[in-house]
Order: C-alpha cells, then structure tokens, then sequence
C-alpha cells in the first residue's frame, strides 16, 4: 500500500509541474510580432493577434530576431531573442 501510495505522489507532483496544454500555443504559425514595452511580445497570425508572451529577463528591441526553440510554446519554455537564450514566463492565447 505504501508503494502506490508513493507511485501516485509521485505521478502528482510530475504532472503538477507541467504547464496545462491550454496555456501553450503553436509557435509555427506565428506570422509577425511586435513589441509592448520592454519584456512583452505581441504575436500575430496573419493580422489577427494569437497570443501575448512575457519574457521577463531578456532585453528586446523591435529590431531584434526571435525564434522559437521548439513546435509548442509553454510557460517557462525558452525562445532565442538576437541569439540568446531567453524564458518565457507567461503565455496569454487571445484566440
């Protein structure tokens, strides 16, 4: 009993730590971004806005190059900003 006991406390606190689906987006059909303020990045799909990220410890410029290291963005994912490494801390999807 106290093996499964464990086994699904362990199950708990793995899927807990993981971001919801929900809060991801598809970073491959972003078409175009723009910057609001200093740490936050408009992302549009066509001229519809998709989604709003918060990279808090990056510096960014409207000038500056992003790609995206994977096929879904998530909270704490990571994006290349100019060539550096830099954290997503909140992704808001808008449609």
């Amino acid at each position: 009993m106290r093996r499964v006991f464990c086994f699904l406390a362990l199950l708990l606190v793995a899927f807990a730590s993981t971001p919801a689906v929900a809060d991801c987006i598809d970073p491959t059909s972003v078409t175009s971004w723009s910057l609001q303020g200093s740490n936050t990045i408009l992302l549009y799909r066509g001229n519809k806005l998709h989604a709003v990220i918060t990279v808090p410890w990056c510096v960014i410029n409207p000038a500056s190059r992003i790609a995206f290291d994977s096929s879904l963005l998530c909270p704490f994912g990571t994006i290349w900003i100019d060539g550096s490494k830099c954290t997503v801390t909140k992704v808001c999807k808008v449609d």
